[in-house]
């Protein structure tokens, strides 16, 4: 029993032994070999090598471009007031306008203003420019020349609103109270101004008329007004210029093409306040959807 106990024992140690020497001998076999350690996967990075090249799309040649755009001058860039009523250029390529509060002068980089006097003269109605370079001027309260860079006023003008100017082959200036004025040379270099004819020309009620526009047309001096049409001033009297149908609200009068006439009117809105005059008396309304027109010029 003895020697079997310890035959046990001995069996025992040796089954204890032979596990240890395989763990051992696997452990060993693995420290062994190499370990494989995973292999990173590449960040981007950028290449040596120059990156495929892409073939240019052809660029479509530019279209007609149109670089004449609008743009303003107003009270920001300092103009005496927005309400412009009047535009003209003198010889040396200035600017001139005429506004409810004063005269601008524009040169292309600066406006300069003026005042002509007091507020009522600071309304300024036309501006015309002489061949030899003078500007005339018409305000709510006289007329004035401008020249060696002065500003002179007309005499005779002072309390007339002065509402058009025409540099013919006189001058003439029209005014709010129904008449027409014939500029001419007074003492000293200065100007005087004399009626056209000895009565004011009225509206139905008696008022005297704002005379709004003039003009020359075969050897004719044409007033427009606002309220009895176009007036030819003649033998220092005034007769009405025979048109059928004949606009009454005349704001503006041109020469045209073949001895018309234009006139621009009043008008409401939606309608056409632009007439033509054929053959003296022939009047024709003008398709377009104008409404009052203010201003016309023959080009």
């Amino acid at each position: 029993m003895h020697i079997t106990g310890k035959s046990k024992i001995f069996s025992a140690l040796a089954v204890c032994l032979l596990i240890v020497l395989t763990v051992l001998t696997n452990f060993l076999a693995q420290n062994t070999q190499p370990a494989s350690s995973p292999t990173p996967s590449p960040s981007p990075s950028a290449s040596a090598s120059p990156s495929p090249r892409r073939t240019p799309s052809p660029t479509p040649l530019p279209g007609a471009q149109n670089f004449h755009q609008w743009g303003s001058i107003t009270v920001f860039n300092g103009l005496p007031s927005d309400s412009v009523r009047a535009i003209a250029q003198t010889l040396d390529g200035v600017m001139w306008f005429g506004t409810d509060n004063g005269l601008a002068r524009f040169d292309g980089r600066r406006v300069q203003n003026f005042s002509l006097g007091e507020a009522d003269s600071n309304r300024i109605l036309d501006l015309k420019t002489a061949a030899a370079g003078h500007l005339w001027i018409g305000t709510e309260k006289g007329a004035f020349i401008y020249s060696d860079g002065k500003f002179l006023p007309i005499e005779g003008t002072q309390n007339l609103g002065v509402t058009a100017v025409l540099l013919g082959q006189e001058i003439y200036l029209g005014t709010d109270t129904g008449h027409v004025l014939r500029v001419k040379p007074g003492e000293g270099g200065a100007f005087i101004v004399e009626s056209m004819y000895p009565n004011a020309i009225l509206s139905s009620e008696g008022t005297p008329l704002r005379i709004t526009s003039l003009i020359e047309k075969d050897d004719n001096l044409l007033a427009g007004t606002s309220g009895r049409g176009v007036f030819v001033v003649e033998n220092d009297s005034v007769r009405e210029l025979p048109a059928t149908p004949r606009p009454l609200f005349v704001n503006s009068i041109a020469n045209g093409d073949n001895d018309a006439l234009w006139l621009g009117t009043d008008a409401a809105k939606g309608l056409s306040g632009i007439y033509q005059i054929d053959d003296g008396s022939r009047t024709t309304r003008i398709t377009a959807p104008t409404a009052n027109v203010l201003a016309l010029e023959s080009n």
